[in-house]
């Protein structure tokens, strides 16, 4: 039997603020860290945006596409700062807690945005991020497919400004 493969497109309507937060991936908890699956199988995905963004539609190129609310999910990023002014993402909006493996230095956290502050450089730290996202998923209707056979489906969010 073939495979389903997810891809995730995002655009944005004229009077989004493209400078504005986002992320939309497929949610590896409620997918058990799967990233193909079988025909038909439900593909849960997750996004997250800051307040200067909506969600006006999401359409999908197959199947349909379900809302299931609000999740908590925690992530986690290695960031490495080489001196006092240098700047690094998280990898989602939450609340954060910084691990230092190496060095040590101040860090002040807006939005996404990590600054360094005075420390001992260079800095090695891990990012614990938990965050909320609203939750969907695919339910796909792919046709049979051979042994090999590869079928995209792709999902598109249009977000506009808030």
């Amino acid at each position: 039997m073939g495979t389903t493969q997810a891809t995730i497109v995002v655009s944005f309507g004229d009077d989004a603020n493209a400078d504005g937060f986002y992320l939309a991936e497929l949610d590896e908890v409620a997918n058990k860290g799967k990233t193909s699956f079988v025909p038909n199988e439900e593909v849960f995905f997750i996004i997250q945006h800051d307040e200067t963004l909506k969600i006006l539609q999401i359409v999908t190129t197959n199947g349909s596409i379900q809302s299931h609310g609000n999740v908590t999910r925690t992530k986690t990023e290695t960031m490495v700062f080489a001196a006092e002014g240098d700047e690094q993402n998280l990898p989602c909006l939450g609340s954060s807690a910084f691990s230092f493996s190496f060095g040590s230095a101040s860090l002040s956290v807006d939005g996404v945005n990590v600054a360094a502050g005075a420390g001992s450089y260079p800095v090695v730290c891990s990012a614990s991020v938990t965050g909320t996202f609203q939750q969907y998923s695919l339910l796909p209707n792919i046709p049979p497919l051979a042994k090999d056979e590869t079928f995209d489906v792709y999902i598109f969010i249009y977000f506009g400004a808030a």
